[in-house]
């Protein structure tokens, strides 16, 4: 594996060893490592569940955003967090910029972060079908950058994602 160094052994959904012929290019190797973290989010966010809440996380994210005293109301309210709800806005965090410094390459601006925010993960009051919908964005991102990343590219167990979800199976050889 040229990120890891690594060799793995990877069995498709058809039960067959897939093999690798050439190594990444650059863009994909940045979608794998992208999709990756993504997943890492994603398995992060189901963990946890319902047991955080979406009205603190983003009273905090509020206060931090304020001008010349954001930085002291963004500690204060990290304090009044659950680890829960610390979990949860680290994993959007860290799911948001990968898509989108995937998209574009560029600094992410405070209204794209907000808007990918409440597009990817829920807010109060979202009903039962918004927060499905949110969940199968999400779900298509990953996907996406799976594609990106081509036939050769590895995923990390790092990633919680689970073994054999889609019908792949990656496995460290000699395991």
């Amino acid at each position: 594996n040229s990120r890891t160094g690594t060799t793995k052994q990877i069995i498709g959904p058809d039960g067959k060893l897939v093999t690798r012929t050439k190594p990444l290019t650059e863009f994909q190797g940045k979608s794998a490592a992208f999709g990756d973290r993504a997943m890492a989010a994603d398995a992060i966010l189901g963990q946890i569940g319902e047991n955080y809440s979406p009205t603190a996380i983003n009273a905090k994210m509020s206060a931090e955003d304020m001008p010349l005293i954001g930085g002291a109301l963004g500690a204060v309210g990290n304090a009044l967090l659950s680890e829960g709800d610390q979990q949860v806005e680290q994993a959007q965090r860290d799911f948001i910029n990968a898509t989108l410094r995937q998209e574009s390459g560029a600094a992410i601006g405070a209204g794209e972060f907000i808007n990918a925010k409440k597009q990817y993960f829920p807010q109060p009051n979202d009903g039962p079908k918004v927060l499905s919908q949110k969940a199968a964005n999400r779900k298509l991102v990953i996907e996406g950058f799976k594609r990106s990343a081509g036939a050769n590219a590895e995923f990390t167990d790092s990633a919680q994602q689970p073994t054999g979800a889609d019908g792949w199976t990656v496995t460290p050889i000699g395991q």
